[in-house]
Order: structure tokens, then C-alpha cells, then sequence
């Protein structure tokens, strides 16, 4: 017999009463709630599926969605390559664009300064030929310029010359007159000297045939006693033409007792002389290159210094004759020389420095001994 405290008093129904079960309907009502049992597990069985359904659902809804999702996503990733790719390729055809336009841009540049190079180029052949032409108008002044100076030299030359020439008339006629003049005392001297010895024989006169307005002792007293002459004959005639006697003693040093050398070496001595040069720079000009014009200019004004002509001629002979050249040395070696700083390898120096003086120097301070 089953407990009453065991039975299920729950209703069978919400129309029903609970049953009233006795004592003899235990066992029957003992199958009635296994059925129920079983049918309550069936129900809990089938609400446990219903719920793993809609958990299957609501999973199968959830993965529907994330698909959903994803696609969306995928799409608009695609879209958003898509866009990406469009902008490249926007942004690539603009580059391309703007490479063509530079480009282009350089190309009418390159034109544009190919057009200045050539015209800035004829503007320069232009501009030579221009200056080519004022330089040859130039030089055509200057050569007339130094023609018409030139010829103003040598009739400044030429009037020099007449009036030398008249000067050395005069001067013979001067020294012409007191040879006359110192006959003329001569044969007084003699006439007194004759007249003390009681011989008397008539005055003598001048050659002029003018006789003496005042008596032949107040005459004498206005006369100069006889000049002493040179005592080489050689040399007396060219003095008497005004030619100084150191100068024709140089001349004879140089050319012997030739007239006609020596009339030379006077002739170019006074020439020079005429243009203004020294007489010690003459006198070396004529020594070192006798009759050449060219390099005796060329020596008296490239510079204003002495030298030896020794070292004129050692320094020429470093430079194949050259006197710019040569000259040049032989100031470098007296500033050379100025600074203490003489002997073969000062000359060394200022040969290897072009005959800068300062260069040589620093040189040797630089490389001392």
C-alpha cells in the first residue's frame, strides 16, 4: 500500500478536482504517475530539443548573420579596394599627367634656352665683330697717332739736327774767328818783339782787312791768351764739333781710331741723348748691342736701374737673349738681395718663380738650406 504522503495531489487538470484516490487504488494510481513521469520526462525531453532547436536556430541564425556580416564586410572591403584602385588609378593618370606636363614644360624650356643660347651667341658675334671693329679703328688711330707722332719726332729730330748743324757753324766760325784773333796776337807779339830789337817792319792785319780802331796795346788787352788744345790730335776735331771729350774717348774705347766708326757711335750718341736717356745708360747701351736701335730702346726703357754688363750679359744668356726678361732677373735679384738672400740658389728661385721676386723669396724661406 503506498503512502498517502507519497501520492500526487496535483491536479490533473484546472477543470478537475484532485482525485480521491483510496487505499485499493494505489497500485493503479501507482502507473498513473509513472505514465505521468514519463510523459513528463517525453515533455522535458522534447522541451530539451525544442531548446537545442532554437539553439541550433539561434546558432544557425547567428552564422547566418556573421555570413551576412562578413559578406557585407567583404563587399565593402571590395568596395573600399575597388575605390582604392580607382584612386590609384586616378592618382596614377594624374601623375602621368603631371610627368607629361613637366615634360612638355621642360621640352619648351629647353627650347626656349636653346633659342636665348642662340640668340645671346649672335648677340656675342655681334658684339665681337663690333669690338673687333672699334679695335680696328683703334689700332688705325693709334698707327696714325704714332705716324703723326712720328713724324713730329723726326721733324722735331730734323730741326734739332739743322740746329745743331747751325750751332757747330757758328762754332767753327767762332773758332774760326780766334785762330784768326790769336794769329792776329801772334804777329803783334812778334811785331814787338821785332820793334824791341829796332827792327820795324810794317803791322800786321787782320785777315778781315779791317784795321784796329785803338792802337795795337789796347787791342791786345780785350784778347784771351791761347787755349791749350787736346793733346791727341785723333780726338781735337770732333771736339771742336761740340762733341764732348769723355764721349769721343769712350767712342775711341770702343771702336778704335776709325773715323768713320767713331763718327758712328757719335751719331747714335747723339741721338740717343736727344731722346733723353742717361749718358752712363748710353754708354752701356752702346758696349752691350752698338748699332741695334731696337734692343738699345728696348734696354734704356725697360728699366732705370745700373747693372754690370757682366750681369747683363749672364742674365740674357739665362733667358736666350731676351732683355724684358733679363732685366726683369736683375731686379728680382737686388730685392732678393735687399732681403738678404743672394748666391746661386736666390738665382735658382727666381727663375723657377717667373722672376717674381716675392715668390723666390718665400720659396727659399720655406725651403732654407
Amino acid at each position: 500500500m503506498i503512502p498517502h504522503e507519497i501520492l500526487n495531489t496535483r491536479l490533473q487538470s484546472d477543470c478537475l478536482p484532485p482525485p480521491d484516490f483510496t487505499m485499493e487504488r494505489d497500485i493503479l494510481h501507482s502507473y498513473s504517475l509513472q505514465e505521468e513521469k514519463n510523459i513528463e520526462n517525453a515533455t522535458l525531453r522534447r522541451e530539451r530539443i525544442k531548446y537545442s532547436e532554437r539553439l541550433v536556430e539561434q546558432q544557425i541564425e547567428r552564422e547566418i548573420q556573421e555570413k551576412k556580416q562578413q559578406e557585407i564586410l567583404q563587399r565593402e572591403k571590395e568596395k573600399e579596394e575597388m575605390r582604392l584602385h580607382l584612386e590609384f588609378e586616378r592618382q596614377e593618370k594624374l601623375r602621368r599627367e603631371t610627368e607629361q606636363r613637366k615634360m612638355e614644360e621642360l621640352k619648351r624650356k629647353e627650347q626656349q634656352e636653346i633659342l636665348r643660347l642662340e640668340q645671346l651667341k649672335r648677340e656675342q658675334q655681334i658684339q665681337e665683330a663690333r669690338r673687333i671693329q672699334m679695335q680696328r679703328e683703334r689700332e688705325e688711330r693709334e698707327l696714325l697717332e704714332l705716324k703723326r707722332q712720328q713724324a713730329e719726332e723726326q721733324a722735331r729730330v730734323e730741326a734739332l739736327r739743322k740746329q745743331r748743324e747751325a750751332q757747330e757753324a757758328k762754332r767753327r766760325e767762332e773758332l774760326e774767328q780766334r785762330r784768326k784773333e790769336q794769329e792776329f796776337v801772334e804777329q803783334l807779339l812778334l811785331f814787338e818783339k821785332q820793334k824791341e830789337t829796332a827792327v820795324s817792319p810794317p803791322p800786321y792785319r787782320p785777315p778781315n782787312n779791317e784795321a784796329p780802331s785803338s792802337p795795337p796795346s789796347n787791342y791786345l788787352l780785350d784778347l784771351d791768351l791761347p787755349n791749350s788744345r787736346t793733346t791727341d790730335p785723333f780726338i781735337q776735331p770732333f771736339v771742336d764739333q761740340g762733341m764732348e771729350e769723355d764721349v769721343v774717348i769712350q767712342a775711341i774705347n770702343i771702336c778704335g781710331k776709325n773715323p768713320q766708326q767713331v763718327t758712328g757711335y757719335l751719331s747714335e750718341y747723339r741721338y740717343y741723348v736727344q731722346c733723353g736717356f742717361p749718358k752712363a745708360k748710353i754708354f752701356q747701351g752702346l758696349r752691350l748691342f752698338g748699332a741695334d736701335r731696337a734692343k738699345c730702346f728696348q734696354f734704356f726703357t725697360s728699366s732705370t736701374q745700373n747693372f754690370l754688363d757682366e750681369q747683363v750679359f749672364e742674365a740674357m744668356n739665362y733667358f736666350q737673349m731676351d732683355i724684358d726678361k733679363a732685366v726683369k732677373f736683375l731686379e728680382g735679384l737686388n730685392q732678393l738681395k735687399e732681403m738678404g738672400l743672394e748666391g746661386t740658389r736666390a738665382k735658382q728661385a727666381l727663375i723657377s718663380c717667373n722672376n717674381d721676386a716675392n715668390a723666390a723669396a718665400a720659396l727659399l724661406f720655406d725651403s732654407p738650406m
